[in-house]
């Protein structure tokens, strides 16, 4: 019985022994597995086995255009889900503060004109921050026959770039910015050679002589109209334009109120301008007066409002085009509320209002509201 005792003692402890090695060899299988998935999402670069979708999300972490060269329009890149790239953008910021201006950074674009004709000879001038001791880079460049541009294989965070070309206008100004790194400074930018970004340009046509200016003008919160001539640049009575607003108490909760504002033109009209690059007025569909308003309690509440109008006036018909950007306020000592205005009127009576587009409207001091703008 000792004997045999000492058997099934044996036996046990061996048991416990091989129980125990392999617990040890699980745990640490476990531990290499977890620490193979921790590089795997922190070093998430694509294989030439990857699905061309699978390579796609590998951008932000090793991104190489295969075109070296302006003529090569080839990009592996189309869309990146944030999801991904957010997991990848955490874990390399923590390790690295400086990871923003590390992107890589690739653009494509295409000038065409209003006819969708390419534009060549387009002067592109970009600038993008980077790690570089000023803190940025710049490059210039023109588009091709075929109206096409590129930049390729550069770093930094955000690219911002400014097209122009002389006798042409550029939709929107032709300043443009584009965001590389961080997910959450609006919409991150996705080159994609095989859809560049689309920039549009309209031939200039006849230069008329038009009069411009940009004024800021105080219009009373109690329904009191603000008059002003577009001609002479000053507040006069009856003026060739009138602005009139009303603001109501400020609701208690959310620090919004009620506002009007109105534009109106006696004996004339005025009627909404859609594209920047309209130069040419309607001869009709006027009409003498707009209105916009919002109250406290609206879902879509806002601060102002803004817009682009032809203007027609009476007596002997002459057409002008503004925009405007209203400002409502509570806050102002004189009960006054603001408007914004630039335009140019063309006193011909034609309807050409294509203005030298090297110029811009002359601003209006407030010292020359009563006596109206010198002549020069």
């Amino acid at each position: 019985m000792r004997c045999l005792g000492s058997y099934w003692i044996n036996n046990n402890m061996r048991t416990r022994v091989a129980i125990s090695v392999v617990f040890t060899l699980a745990v640490i299988a476990l531990i290499l597995w977890s620490r193979k998935r921790i590089e795997n999402a922190k070093n998430f670069i694509p294989s030439r086995e990857m699905s061309v979708h699978d390579w796609e999300l590998s951008n932000r972490v090793q991104y190489a255009v295969a075109a070296t060269q302006s003529t090569n329009w080839t990009s592996p890149i189309r869309n990146d889900p944030d999801s991904n790239y957010t997991r990848w953008y955490i874990l390399e910021s923590a390790k690295d503060p400086r990871i923003d201006w590390k992107s890589p950074m690739s653009f494509f674009g295409l000038v065409l004109d209003e006819q969708n004709q390419p534009v060549q000879e387009v002067v592109i001038d970009m600038i993008w921050t980077d790690l570089s001791a000023q803190g940025n880079s710049q490059e210039r460049c023109f588009s091709d026959g075929n109206g096409k541009f590129a930049l390729l294989n550069r770093r930094g965070k955000t690219l911002c770039m400014r097209l122009s070309r002389t006798g042409y206008y550029v939709a929107g100004g032709g300043q443009n910015c584009y965001e590389y790194a961080s997910p959450w400074e609006g919409n991150r930018f996705y080159p994609d050679s095989n859809n560049p970004v689309i920039f549009r340009l309209k031939k200039a046509g006849k230069i008329e002589p038009l009069i411009g200016y940009s004024v800021s003008l105080p219009v009373s919160n109690e329904s009191r109209p603000t008059d002003y001539d577009l001609l002479t640049g000053k507040w006069i009575e009856p003026g060739s334009i009138q602005f009139e607003c009303q603001i109501g108490p400020e609701a208690a909760a959310q620090r919004r109120f009620d506002w009007k504002f109105s534009l109106r033109v006696p004996g004339g009209g005025i009627l909404e301008r859609t594209n920047r690059l309209d130069f040419e007025a309607p001869a009709e569909g006027y009409v003498e007066s707009v209105s916009f308003s919002k109250r406290a309690q609206d879902e879509d509440w806002q601060n102002g409002v803004s817009g682009m109008y032809f203007v027609k006036f009476g007596g002997k018909p002459f057409f002008g085009r503004i925009e405007f950007d209203f400002h409502p306020s509570r806050l102002s000592r004189d009960r006054t509320s603001s408007v914004s205005l630039k335009y140019w009127v063309n006193p011909s009576g034609s309807t050409n209002l294509e203005a030298d587009p090297t110029k811009v409207p002359r601003e209006v001091p407030k010292a020359y509201l009563r006596t109206g703008i010198p002549e020069q």
